[in-house]
C-alpha cells in the first residue's frame, strides 16, 4: 500500500522506514524535500521525497506527523487531497510551540483531533503515533502485534478503512502498543474521525 508521510522528523522518519523495511512504498513530504537524501537512502528503494502535497497525492493512507500549530497553515492545501483518505495525525497541542491554536484546543476540551478534523472535512483522522517516544518505535519493533493499535471506542470508520489502518500498523510490529488497558489509554487524545 502506497503510503504519504507527511513530515520526516523523528516520529514521521521511524515509521516511514519501519513502513518502508514492511515492503510498502513511502513518500515522505516536507517544506524542504531537497534535505531527506539520508533518509531516503536508509529506507531504501522504496522511499521517496517530495512536498507535502505530492505525498499527500500519493498515499493511499497518510501519515502527518507535524507540529499541531502547523496544521492551520498545511490544511487549506491539503484538505482537498486528503478527502476521502485515511489519516493518521500524531500531532500534539504544546501552547509554548504552538501558539493560539493550541491554546484555543486545550481551553476547548475536545482533544486534539477534533480541531483538526474541522480543518480537513471529508478526511477519516485516526490519532495516531501521539504519544509514543521515538526511540521506543526504533527498539521494540520485536514482537509480531497480536491486537488492535488504537483503541476503538470513539472511532467510526467504515471496515475497509479499518482494515487500511491495521494493514499498515500491523506491519509495524509495535506488539506492546496493544498492552495498555482500557483505563491507560494508548493516546494522550482519543481518535477521532470526521463525519461522512
Amino acid at each position: 500500500m502506497n503510503i504519504g508521510i507527511i513530515g520526516a522528523g523523528n516520529i514521521a522518519g521511524t515509521v516511514g522506514l519501519l513502513w518502508a523495511k514492511a515492503g510498502h512504498p513511502v513518500r515522505f513530504g516536507t517544506r524542504h524535500p531537497d534535505e531527506l537524501g539520508p533518509l531516503i537512502a536508509q529506507a531504501g528503494l522504496l522511499a521517496s521525497a517530495g512536498t507535502p502535497a505530492e505525498a499527500a497525492r500519493f498515499g493511499e493512507v497518510v501519515f502527518c506527523s507535524v507540529p499541531f500549530g502547523a496544521w492551520p497553515t498545511l490544511a487549506p492545501e491539503l484538505a482537498p487531497l486528503l478527502s476521502g483518505k485515511v489519516v493518521l495525525d500524531s500531532a500534539n497541542p504544546y501552547p509554548d510551540r504552538d501558539g493560539a491554536f493550541a491554546h484555543e484546543t486545550i481551553a476547548a476540551g475536545e482533544g486534539a483531533g477534533v480541531p483538526v478534523a474541522r480543518l480537513l472535512p471529508g478526511v477519516r483522522l485516526v490519532r495516531a503515533f501521539n504519544s509514543v517516544y521515538f526511540k521506543t518505535l526504533q527498539s521494540e519493533r520485536i514482537v509480531p502485534a497480536t491486537r488492535w493499535v488504537f483503541r476503538s471506542r470513539a472511532m467510526i470508520l467504515p471496515l475497509w478503512n479499518l482494515q487500511r489502518v491495521w494493514s499498515v500498523t500491523r506491519d509495524l510490529n509495535l506488539s506492546w502498543l496493544g498492552r495498555s488497558s482500557v483505563r491507560g489509554p494508548l493516546m494522550r487524545a482519543p481518535p477521532f474521525t470526521t463525519r461522512e
